[in-house]
C-alpha cells in the first residue's frame, strides 16, 4: 500500500499517512477471502428463518379467523 499525500506517492506507512491510501493489486488480492462454506450457512439460516416466520404469521392469520 502507497499514500498519496499533496500529489506524491511515498511508502510511509498507513497509520501515518495524511492523504490517501492507495491499494496495489496484490493488496487487494489479500483482501479478497470469500468463505463459501460461511456464505451457504449464513443464507440457510436466513431462508430457515424467514420460511419459519412466513409459517407463524399464516397459522396466527389462520387462528385469528376462527
Amino acid at each position: 500500500m502507497r499514500c498519496l499525500s499533496d500529489g506524491q506517492i511515498t511508502d510511509t506507512p498507513i497509520s501515518q499517512c495524511a492523504g490517501y491510501v492507495l491499494l496495489q493489486p496484490d493488496d487487494v488480492a489479500m483482501y479478497q477471502n470469500f468463505d463459501n462454506e460461511l456464505f451457504i450457512e449464513v443464507s440457510g439460516i436466513i431462508l430457515l428463518s424467514f420460511f419459519t416466520g412466513h409459517a407463524a404469521g399464516r397459522l396466527v392469520r389462520w387462528l385469528g379467523k376462527a
